[in-house]
């Protein structure tokens, strides 16, 4: 049965074109982009916008992502917002849904599992800093898997059957369900988190979705990084076209091509260090954004005194403005596992990092676990 025309609050061409564009975006996000523009003409310019609908699903996420599955009950009782009701009138809504949250705010973070409309499954990790309740950051996945097979990385052991790369809506699906348990965990929580695209895949394999998901969620004023092994040609993409503001984040991992080689061996090998440290000072040069380094740190492999001054020199000598150094201790693996990497002490890691200041590295700073275990 047809669901009511809301013609009494909008405008349409005819009863008809509606019809026919509920057929088009039956099962569909709410938040797909291509919904908003099969419906153009459909409805005034003002009522089409995905931005505005965006802030209305973000500020009530809680409420949404409580009654999806009742979802003609929360239109009636919800927060009223023209978009999304001439959204639901085309048979869209949320499509993922939560299959499993770990954590609290009082542990320093959660981690949710999220299912899309094609049973491919998602991580999100969100961190909550301590005495800065507001303050939050979300670590989306950009794929369902990844192609990259990094030594010390599950992910790459991950072979969706509906493909790896997720679509735009998808990943702002991600966010929209981690701004819902955080306003669940925090008592009147009404910030904006910081977007991070370090969950699971490499983003810049996604570029055109993630770009997508990345422009609406900076118009927002959510703070975006994203996070890449080193995809040269994307980056240097993403110097021309990413949206102001966003930040990009360079997985390094290894001083010299030769240890970058036996940790990320397909990424190393489709982009030499060299290569990758141009596009880095290409997009450096276009922004006027330094990139983020991120290092992982594996006992006796990457952690020693002669690797922080490989890394030292290697930073200083390729970045104008490297925006600092995130080590990361390694935390076991199945995939790490089979190369028997272990995790450094916190004492290693603390001397490696004293050591990377000395010799006049960047705003080098470790990443400790929480509560949930280190990440």
């Amino acid at each position: 049965k047809d669901m009511p025309l809301a013609t009494s609050t909008f405008h349409f061409r005819s009863a008809r074109n509606l019809r026919c564009m509920r057929i088009r975006t039956a099962a569909k996000s709410i938040l797909d982009q291509s919904c908003f523009e099969a419906a153009e003409g459909l409805a005034p310019e003002a009522i089409l916008s995905r931005t505005n609908l965006w802030n209305h699903l973000r500020n009530n996420a809680e409420f949404y992502s409580r009654h999806q599955d009742k979802w003609n009950l929360a239109m009636s009782l919800g927060p009223t917002c023209p978009t999304l009701s001439f959204m639901h009138d085309l048979g869209c809504k949320i499509q993922s849904k939560l299959l499993r949250a770990d954590g609290g705010a009082t542990c320093g973070g959660g981690k949710l599992i999220l299912a899309t409309n094609d049973q491919r499954q998602v991580e999100i990790a969100i961190i909550v800093k301590a005495g800065r309740s507001q303050s939050s950051t979300i670590c989306v996945s950009s794929q369902a898997g990844c192609a990259m097979a990094c030594r010390f990385c599950d992910t790459g052991l991950v072979r969706p059957k509906g493909g790896m790369n997720l679509p735009a809506w998808a990943i702002l699906e991600q966010v929209l369900h981690a701004e819902a348990w955080l306003q669940r965990e925090i008592a009147g929580y009404c910030g904006k988190s910081n977007i991070v695209f370090m969950g699971m895949g490499e983003p810049l394999l996604n570029y055109s979705s993630v770009l997508d998901a990345a422009r609406l969620l900076c118009s927002s004023g959510h703070k975006i990084t994203i996070s890449t092994v080193g995809v040269a040609t994307r980056i240097q993409s993403l110097a021309q076209q990413a949206p102001p503001g966003l930040r990009l984040a360079l997985s390094l991992h290894a001083p010299t091509q030769e240890l970058r080689e036996q940790l990320l061996p397909v990424a190393a090998k489709l982009w030499d260090l060299d290569t990758v440290f141009t596009a880095v000072s290409d997009f450096e040069a276009a922004t006027g954004s330094g990139v983020l380094i991120q290092y992982i740190l594996i006992h006796g492999v990457n952690d020693q005194e002669e690797h922080a001054k490989m890394l030292t020199e290697l930073i200083l000598s390729r970045t104008s403005r490297c925006a600092g150094i995130n080590l990361i201790p390694y935390n076991e693996t199945i995939a790490g596992a089979t190369s028997k990497f272990e995790s450094p002490s916190d004492s290693t890691c603390k001397r490696f990092r004293d050591t990377l200041r000395s010799l006049g590295a960047p705003n080098v700073t470790v990443r400790f676990s929480t509560k949930l275990g280190r990440d």
